[in-house]
């Protein structure tokens, strides 16, 4: 799929869970379709190209997908004030790949101010150097940053608190049962309280019910992600002259 041009790209919106906020802004993420022309589910995508190591090939040509769409003002996106990449753990330790995002942010800089990267919260501890290098380099251009997946870890409190990012991503198994567990909403509020002093804004993932979002609205978190009305949506099909091709 790779090579041969069967991969989509696709934005989720950012929904803001207060009327006050605006809802502009979006999650971008690959999908694979097979021989056949049948989309691949999203958690086999993955377990995939975990299996077979391909998962920074993969976010090499969302990256260079993003850019493209950006640049090019595609209509899905042109009411977007940020669309954010999100990098999986491999691509975290790639540092290939970091230069390469950064050399294609640099290409076209006019987009940085509306492109941005979601980062793991496993990848920050054991790469805190490179993650740092990362952030610190993109900010100067414009872009901005998610670390998602965010648990109640301690480590990552600690790098959040000198790493300039702009959004938390509160891990989706807390905010599914956030209405059902009285230490899931405990952890989810806990979380929210966190961010407030350190100025950012938070996202919750899997916020797939009304009821669910009008509870993330009274503990102050700005946007929710999930499957309500706001399902991930196909921006195009890219052909293969905008595959990120593997630079030496």
């Amino acid at each position: 799929a790779l090579h041969a041009g069967r991969l989509d790209l696709f934005y989720q919106p950012l929904c803001a869970t207060m009327p006050s906020l605006p809802s502009d802004r979006c999650e971008l993420t690959a999908g694979v379709r097979t021989s056949d022309d049948q989309p691949i589910p999203r958690p086999e995508m993955l377990d995939l190209a975990a299996r077979y190591q391909l998962g920074s090939d993969i976010d090499r040509w969302l990256i260079g997908a993003a850019v493209e769409a950006l640049v090019s003002d595609h209509p899905a996106l042109s009411d977007m004030c940020l669309a954010l990449v999100p990098l999986g753990a491999s691509s975290v330790a790639d540092e290939r790949l970091l230069e390469y995002a950064i050399r294609r942010v640099r290409e076209h800089p006019r987009i940085a101010p509306r492109l941005g990267f979601s980062l793991p919260e496993a990848s920050l501890a054991s790469h805190a150097d490179v993650v740092r290098y990362f952030v610190t380099t993109l900010k100067q251009d414009g872009c901005q940053f998610l670390v998602g997946d965010l648990g109640f870890g301690g480590g990552a409190i600690d790098v959040l608190k000198t790493l300039q990012v702009d959004y938390l991503g509160i891990r989706g198994s807390f905010v599914a049962n956030l209405l059902s567990s009285s230490v899931d909403y405990e952890v989810v509020l806990g979380l929210s309280r966190v961010t407030r002093p350190l100025g950012l804004k938070t996202v919750a993932e899997h916020a797939d019910s009304r009821s669910v979002r009008e509870a993330l609205a009274k503990m102050g978190i700005e946007y929710a992600k999930g499957q309500l009305f706001d399902g991930p949506r196909r921006v195009t099909r890219f052909d293969e002259s905008l595959l990120g091709q593997r630079e030496p």
